[in-house]
């Protein structure tokens, strides 16, 4: 299949406070940021949503409801999939292949009660950890001047960690 993208632009307005949307008039307020996209002569119109995204943090579940057996198969499988995980990107260098390695991808889809199980790791050894917790959380309590500082990041998240009661 060979589409073709002709356009893209941003949706016309009138005014200041409406703009036409497929021939109607649409209060901006109403409508968020369109666009029209024409692709092989065929016209769409996308908006963004008007209200912003806010990201959510994941909490683990009470652990009234996870059971000794299900934690304990969880930290095993953890285990488990770390060591391959280390084992498997001990040389790499590139940081994309390290954190996109299929043992680390594993172990962000356990989600939030992964969470205290990485960051007791990080306790015991640096590792790039980080893209997990983040991409679990959705937080970061790293500042833009620590990028790139392994020991100063790790040191932040564990204590992020405590903050949150995780270890």
């Amino acid at each position: 299949m060979n589409a073709q993208l002709i356009s893209i632009s941003p949706a016309s307005t009138t005014g200041d406070n409406c703009r036409y949307v497929n021939g109607r008039q649409t209060p901006k307020a109403l409508l968020g940021v369109g666009f029209f996209l024409s692709v092989a002569g065929t016209a769409f119109s996308f908006r963004e949503p008007v209200f912003p995204v806010v990201p959510v943090a994941i909490t683990p579940p009470p652990r009234s409801h996870v059971t000794a057996q299900e934690q304990k198969e969880m930290r095993s499988q953890f285990r488990r999939l770390a060591k391959q995980w280390r084992d498997e990107t001990i040389f790499l260098s590139s940081l994309d292949d390290i954190v996109m390695h299929p043992a680390y991808q594993k172990i962000i889809s356990m989600g939030a009660s992964a969470v205290p199980l990485i960051l007791k790791e990080l306790q015991k050894q640096t590792n790039h950890w980080f893209w997990a917790l983040r991409e679990i959380t959705g937080e970061d309590p790293v500042s833009p001047q620590d990028a790139g500082k392994i020991k100063k990041i790790a040191a932040l998240w564990i204590g992020w960690g405590k903050q949150k009661g995780l270890i």
